[in-house]
């Protein structure tokens, strides 16, 4: 036989109910509230001390059921949940750093018997270094039995009864509030105006200082110029912020708008505190605006094709016309050897690169020009001339005989080269077919 697996569940109902005329937490079958006083009866306990001091006071567990129930009596630390931000206390089995930890029943374990009450005794000893400010709390009356379900799987539940216990540590008190980590969330019908926009708008809510709060909350948006679009207080917010606590809580707008530029602030307050957040938002039906996007670029599109229709030739681009090719200049026929006297003057030219003549030309030393012979290109000349002759001659002044200046193919490349060009003393600019430069 197969054993059904079970889930516990811990429930505590710490609700300020009026079921009873003490005020007591009941689930209807037992409760748990403090003993009154000799004034009235407490609906809670609201404690005051100063660090370090001790606190004595009772707790009346009520069976009101017609069999006697035992319950695990324990103190435990309230939070507020992160669903709603509602009052609910810890497990047995968590730490405690409040009253959890300092109140103390004087039984842990109790039997109350049908239609009947038991009081039990507690003390609570705040430590000499307890931080000032509120530190609430419970005790609970834990019902130890399981109730188990039917089925394949069984659900136990184990239900528990808590009063609420408000301790105040004596000395400086901080109310401070919080609203971070604002969202806003937009969602529009797929046509404009088909149906009415819905935002939704998210944000934590935070108590930052050391007492608790019954804050308020109230949202304000505002649209493009500063048009007012809606301002309302929330309801959907926790009665009471516990210190150091944040709840994450969200707001509906309906008939938010479809096309607009804003923001929305959420403004929380309570007393002797207040804090504002914000967030923008922009509204803009997206279907609408891809079809206008895609709208832009098709006619982007058309416009560039149309100017470059445009720019292009009716005809033929006509060819450039041909540089204009360097003449050259010829060399001055009275530079011969060392005793010819000659100037150091040096002149730039631009020589063709591929220095090709044309078959069948000779290039005359002497008058610098090309004597057409109608025969294939002379032999190389011997280095062994007489003086005032190629070679033989002054270093420099053979290398330029050797050097002859012709017309050559311009092929586009024009090879910059130096070209020595002496000019001897009395030589004329006529002589020399150009301007000789002269050193001042």
């Amino acid at each position: 036989m197969l054993r059904k697996p079970y889930v516990l569940l811990l429930t505590a109902l710490l609700a300020a109910g009026l079921a009873t005329p003490s005020y007591a937490a009941d689930n209807g079958s037992w409760s748990v509230f403090p003993v009154a006083t000799q004034l009235a009866s407490r609906p809670y306990f609201y404690l005051s001390a100063d660090p370090g001091t001790t606190i004595k006071d009772k707790v009346e567990v009520a069976n009101k059921t017609g069999k006697p129930l035992t319950f695990r009596l324990y103190a435990a630390d309230a939070y507020n949940t992160a669903r709603d931000g509602g009052f609910a206390v810890r497990t047995r089995s968590e730490r405690q750093r409040g009253v959890g930890a300092w109140a103390k029943p004087a039984r842990s374990r109790v039997t109350v018997p049908p239609h009947d009450t038991v009081t039990v005794p507690f003390t609570l000893r705040v430590p000499e270094r307890a931080e000032p400010g509120d530190h609430p709390g419970a005790l609970v009356a834990l019902d130890e039995r399981v109730d188990r379900g039917d089925g394949s799987v069984a659900v136990g539940v184990r239900r528990a009864v808590g009063a609420r216990v408000y301790l105040r540590v004596n000395g400086p008190t901080v109310p401070a509030v919080a609203v971070e980590n604002v969202r806003f969330s937009h969602h529009q019908p797929l046509i404009p105006g088909t149906g009415a926009g819905t935002a939704t708008i998210s944000y934590t809510l935070r108590n930052t200082g050391n007492v608790t709060l019954g804050p308020k909350v109230r949202l304000t948006a505002k649209g493009l110029f500063g048009r007012t679009l809606l301002s309302r207080g929330l309801t959907r917010i926790p009665a009471e912020l516990l210190p150091g606590q944040r709840v994450r809580l969200t707001e509906p707008w309906r008939g938010s708008p479809q096309l607009d530029w804003g923001d929305v602030t959420l403004t929380a307050s309570a007393p002797h505190t207040r804090e504002s957040a914000s967030v923008s938002f922009f509204a803009l039906p997206w279907p609408a605006a891809v079809v206008l996007l895609l709208t832009a670029a098709v006619g982007a599109a058309l416009v560039i094709r149309a100017r470059r229709g445009r720019a292009r030739p009716s005809g033929p681009v006509p060819p450039s016309p041909p540089e204009p090719t360097t003449p050259s200049r010829p060399r001055s026929s009275r530079l011969r050897g060392l005793h010819d006297r000659v100037d150091d003057r040096v002149r730039v030219r631009v020589l063709d690169d591929d220095l090709d003549t044309d078959l069948g030309d000779e290039v005359d030393p002497v008058l610098g020009a090309a004597v057409h012979l109608g025969v294939a290109a002379l032999a190389p000349v011997p280095a062994r001339l007489g003086h005032g002759q190629a070679v033989h001659a002054e270093f420099l002044e053979g290398r330029l005989d050797l050097v002859e200046a012709v017309r050559l193919d311009d092929r586009g490349d024009e090879l910059h080269a130096w070209l020595l060009t002496f000019c001897a003393v009395g030589t004329t600019d006529a002589e020399l077919g150009a301007p000789c430069p002269r050193i001042p």
